[in-house]
């Protein structure tokens, strides 16, 4: 009896799949790749804003306009940077959420999703860009960016 439990528990062990990383990892950036989708109006484009050796910088923009940025790579920057900024995890969706506090109350302006690649990019960074002053749209835009 005992062996039959071993062998059985054996075959569990590995019949399961290994945790696998998303297909579109990659050990470094690639030219013209797109880890994520992002909602884009009317009017919008969404354009490479910045390249270096290991991140992408993405911005959706209308004109000269740039409403929401995207970073792609490693090392984000994420942290709440102005009195009265709330940081959540929203392990639903798999990231965490800076609320800013203003006259409208708190509002989600960044996004931080942690990827799952062991590789390249671990992270996606998502933010509302400050117009001359932060758009509703821009909120709302910048929440409509998931990896894929």
């Amino acid at each position: 009896m005992r062996t039959v439990l071993y062998a059985a528990a054996a075959f569990c062990l590995t019949a399961v799949p290994a945790w696998a990383e998303p297909a579109w990892c990659s050990a470094a950036p690639q030219a013209g790749a797109q880890p994520f989708t992002v909602e884009t109006p009317e009017g919008f484009t969404l354009e490479v804003a910045g390249q270096a050796d290991d991140a992408v910088t993405w911005a959706l923009r209308r004109g000269d306009d740039v409403y929401v940025g995207i970073y792609v790579g490693n090392n984000a920057h994420f942290a709440a940077s102005n009195p009265g900024d709330v940081l959540v995890d929203d392990p639903r969706r798999q990231r965490r959420v800076r609320m800013a506090s203003g006259a409208l109350g708190q509002r989600p302006v960044e996004y931080l999703y942690e990827t799952g690649c062991k590789t390249w990019p671990t992270q996606i960074h998502v933010w509302a860009h400050p117009l001359p002053v932060l758009s509703l749209e821009a909120e709302r835009l910048a929440g409509t960016v998931k990896p894929k």
